[in-house]
């Protein structure tokens, strides 16, 4: 799994030190904890962005504790009708993703997002596409909590000697013995106190995540020390989560869903993905039930399922979902539909349903 471009140590250190401290970390900053110029580090991030090895930071969010939750659905898709299904997805702001998928549900696996205080929403969405004749059955997983792992730098330079066996020999020692690793998730986020700024700050940082705190106080009217003062308050509540750099250099890979359940041995199932040298997201619905998302080389499928076979006996249930050409919409769109004077979330349910109504009558959705 070595990587097109040679890292040179000076890359490496910079790589390692965005993991640390965070992907806004200046350039400045990062000069003086390496002790290397300024201007060797900003070429050396240009050149690895070129390259496609490092991505620009992006903003983790938590839009739970801002009344907004969170579901995956599998949708299994009736053959003849997939043009249709992608129409409705499409024309529907709050699924904010979807991808193709095959696996137990052939269809599509779709992202979305709304009110939490409108919780029946997605259900009774996907129970219109069953009765439009959109879909055969849906799969829906609530994403409570996520955490986030970037890809394992030293994996991917030539001296090192990981192997699938590597991963092998770890599951069998984690299943064995245990794993001291602690994934904190929230189990029960409660929302918490925000306005529409808050809204515009994330918004616009999820927009640019190296945008300014000069830049957003012109944007939003408000005092470089007000918007610092929020920006900090969304931290400490969770909303804001951090600044990641996006370290994922394989070139082809395939994107791959494991959704599994587990009473008695969750937590060593999720250490023992959390061993993969690769970028992944791992989300809780509760603690006995997760959903994991990971990019691996595609000549690597048939190694990793190897792995997964392992894992099942171990696991209540557990299947695989392989990921292609994925649309995203983003959740910018979505944030934009806060009322300000009346303090909630604005999602029309009734325009939706209307819409995939529509769908079965032969009509071109709008």
């Amino acid at each position: 799994m070595e990587i097109e471009l040679p890292l040179s140590e000076t890359d490496i250190d910079i790589l390692k030190a965005l993991e640390s401290e965070g992907a806004k970390t200046s350039t400045r900053d990062l000069s003086k904890m390496l002790n290397i110029p300024d201007r060797t580090i900003r070429y050396r991030l240009n050149r690895m962005r070129e390259k496609h090895i490092l991505y620009p930071p992006m903003v983790l969010t938590y839009e739970r504790k801002l009344g907004l939750a969170e579901k995956l659905l599998f949708l299994r898709s009736v053959p003849n009708k997939e043009a249709e299904l992608k129409d409705v997805l499409d024309k529907i702001p709050i699924f904010y993703h979807y991808a193709s998928t095959y696996g137990r549900f052939d269809g599509f696996v779709v992202y979305a997002m709304f009110p939490i205080a409108v919780s029946h929403m997605i259900t009774r969405l996907t129970q219109e596409m069953k009765e439009a004749g959109l879909i055969k059955d849906c799969y829906e997983f609530d994403l409570i909590d996520y955490l986030r792992k970037g890809a394992d730098i030293d994996t991917f330079l030539s001296e090192n000697t990981w192997t699938w066996q590597t991963w092998y020999d770890e599951i069998g020692e984690v299943l064995e013995n245990g794993e001291k690793l602690e994934l904190k998730f929230e189990e029960f986020p409660q929302v918490v106190n925000f306005d529409f700024k808050d809204i515009q700050i994330i918004m616009n940082m999820i927009e640019n995540a190296e945008i300014t705190l000069k830049e957003l106080s012109e944007l939003l009217d408000l005092s470089q020390p007000q918007v610092h003062k929020r920006i900090k308050n969304l931290e400490d509540n969770g909303i804001i989560r951090g600044y990641k750099p996006s370290f994922s250099p394989i070139k082809d890979g395939s994107q791959i869903n494991i959704v599994f359940t587990s009473h008695e041995h969750a937590k060593e199932i999720l250490c023992a993905f959390y061993r993969l040298p690769f970028y992944l997201t791992v989300s809780m619905e509760t603690r006995n039930h997760y959903f994991i998302s990971l990019s691996i080389p595609s000549s690597d499928t048939d190694q990793f399922l190897q792995g997964i076979n392992s894992l099942k006996q171990y696991a209540d249930e557990l299947f695989v979902q392989t990921v292609f050409c994925g649309t995203s919409k983003g959740q910018i769109h979505l944030l934009s539909t806060y009322n300000e004077e009346a303090k909630q979330w604005d999602i029309p349910v009734s325009a939706y349903i209307e819409l995939i109504q529509q769908s079965t009558k032969g009509e071109r959705v709008r």
